[in-house]
């Protein structure tokens, strides 16, 4: 898992607080549990789990994770998971030119890729790369983000 989530980072920019979240953001946080923390000291971060956040059509923002299942879940509730005493961590994929600045259209890309390819898989507890079972390929949340955003990344990455 280390070497994935260093590659999802080295793929990202990170943003400044005061910037505007948009569809496709990253976010990583903090969360307060026993594997969690194990996570955070082999990947030598303060992050334990992250998601790809989204806009539903009356403009609420969600976020698109691999935790426990694959899963949508409101942007206050994700984040209402982390350690208390932490902040998140907003990053900002470089995306292909074709793609950037095109907000909305990469907003229903997102959610049309998550709900048509990982909808329905299971999530990895053994963060494995190429894990699966019988619904198909299994998934943990750096494994998710990079997947879900292979296609669009201005970069490949090669695994």
């Amino acid at each position: 898992m280390n070497r994935l989530l260093i590659i999802a980072l080295l793929l990202l920019a990170p943003l400044a607080r005061a910037v505007t979240l948009q569809p496709g953001d990253v976010v990583l946080i903090s969360q307060p549990c026993f594997m969690c923390s194990l996570i955070e000291i082999e990947e030598g971060l303060p992050y334990s789990h992250g998601g790809v956040i989204v806009r539903d059509q009356v403009g609420h923002f969600w976020v698109l994770e691999a935790l426990n299942q694959i899963d949508r879940i409101p942007l206050d509730t994700f984040l209402a998971r982390r350690r208390k005493g932490t902040e998140p961590l907003y990053l900002r994929p470089h995306l292909k030119s074709t793609i950037a600045g095109k907000l909305n259209e990469f907003n229903t890309w997102l959610v049309q890729r998550f709900n048509t390819q990982f909808v329905g898989h299971s999530y990895d507890p053994d963060f494995l790369w190429n894990n699966r079972d019988d619904s198909g390929d299994k998934y943990y949340c750096s494994g998710f983000i990079v997947r879900l955003f292979t296609p669009a990344l201005a970069a490949p990455v090669h695994i």
